[in-house]
Parts: structure tokens; C-alpha cells; sequence
């Protein structure tokens, strides 16, 4: 059971990440926060082909968050959740960093991306999930355990696989009209704005204390 089963269908390749971050959140916090930032990183190439954005010139993760901030299809609070994941996966790719805590609140936080997005893009039925906290790998099965830890990159063939979802993304929208398509993203718009009301990610008190990690800064401040 994984918090990112939500996907199975629709998204494999998000419920695949989030899983091996997942199993490797106690072993190897450094790898989860690696597979998180894939994660954010996946799910920002598919919301720029649902919203039928492409994205020219914009080589970094950075560059296209700001870009969907710009054309309203992120929220700040969204936005800064997207940051946050794009900053500490950073620094777990570049320096190594491996701290279990702050991986265990990157699976929160993607989690709570993962309902967001299936709220806005997902079946109109969607239901949101609680976060449950992953046990301890060592109590999984050894076999399984060694297969996903081998998984750091993402495969050639989910990476076509993927791409393929995108693409047929963009034929199934190509014949649709402009008023439909803007009706279609105002509704988006809406479902997210109701899902920031509806869903608060932690108490603000928990909240300034896990996001901050005890450093003296902004909350939740996109370039932290």
C-alpha cells in the first residue's frame, strides 16, 4: 500500500516514483528526496500539456514553475510547495544531502501534490487520501527492497512511456475548441482554489516548523 497508488492508473509513472521514495525514505533519505524532485519535475512537463503550454526556452525547473505562476495556473501555495521540493531535491543531488526528516516531509508534501493534481486533473469522483507515514523498510520484503533502490533513474522505457502519455494528451485536446478549452481551465482553476480552502497540508504551527526545519526564514518562501 502506497500513498501514491491514486496514480496506478492514470499516471504510473508518479505512483512509480513515489513509491521508490517511499521505500528508501528510512535507508536512504538521500534517494527519496531525489526521486521526489523526479516526481515534482515529471508532474510539471504533464501539467504544461494539459494546460496546452509549451514550454520554449525554459531549460530548469525553476524557470518553468515561474512561467506556469505567471500564467495563473499555479496558486502561490502550490507554486511554493513545487519550490520547496525543486530546492531540497537540489541539494540532495548536488550535496548529497540525507536527512530522514526532511525526507519524510518531502513524501508529505508531494503527497499533498499528488491530491492536489488529481483534484484539478483527475477524475471529477476523485476523493482525497491521508498521508500515512511509510514503516520502516527494513520490514519489507528484502527482495522488493533491492529492486526498487536499484531504480534511481528513471528508465528509457518509462521515459517514452511518459512521453507518450503527453503526447496523446495533446491529439486527444487538439480538436477541441478555444471556449470549450478556457471553460475547461477556469473549472481547473476553481477545483484548485477549492482544494487549498478544503485542505489544509498541517496545522500553521507544525507547518512553519517542518517547512522551515528549524532555520529562521520566510514560510514556504519559493527561492529558500
Amino acid at each position: 500500500m502506497s500513498n501514491f497508488d491514486m496514480f496506478q492508473k492514470q499516471w504510473p509513472i508518479f505512483a512509480k516514483l513515489g513509491g521508490r521514495a517511499e521505500v528508501n525514505v528510512y535507508s536512504d533519505p538521500n534517494i527519496s528526496m531525489i526521486k521526489i524532485r523526479q516526481f515534482a519535475e515529471q508532474m510539471t512537463e504533464a501539467i504544461f500539456s494539459l494546460e496546452r503550454l509549451t514550454p520554449w526556452n525554459l531549460e530548469t525547473q525553476v524557470d518553468k514553475l515561474r512561467e506556469l505562476e505567471r500564467v495563473g495556473v499555479l496558486d502561490s501555495d502550490i507554486s511554493a510547495i513545487f519550490h520547496k521540493i525543486r530546492i531540497v531535491g537540489n541539494k540532495a543531488v548536488h550535496d548529497g544531502y540525507d536527512d530522514e526528516r526532511e525526507a519524510m516531509n518531502m513524501l508529505r508534501l508531494s503527497h499533498y501534490l499528488s491530491n492536489w493534481f488529481m483534484e484539478v486533473y483527475g477524475d471529477l469522483n476523485f476523493k482525497t487520501t491521508e498521508f500515512i507515514e511509510p514503516k520502516d523498510i527494513d520490514k519489507f520484503n528484502a527482495e522488493e527492497i533491492a529492486k526498487l533502490k536499484a531504480q534511481i533513474e528513471l528508465a528509457e522505457s518509462e521515459k517514452q512511456e511518459f512521453q507518450a502519455q503527453l503526447e496523446k494528451i495533446a491529439r486527444s485536446q487538439k480538436d477541441e475548441s478555444e471556449a470549450s478549452f478556457n471553460k475547461l481551465k477556469s473549472d481547473r482553476r476553481q477545483r484548485s482554489r477549492k482544494f487549498l480552502r478544503n485542505n489544509d497540508l498541517m496545522t500553521p504551527s507544525r507547518k512553519s516548523r517542518d517547512f522551515s526545519h528549524g532555520m529562521d526564514r520566510p514560510l514556504l518562501s519559493p527561492f529558500m
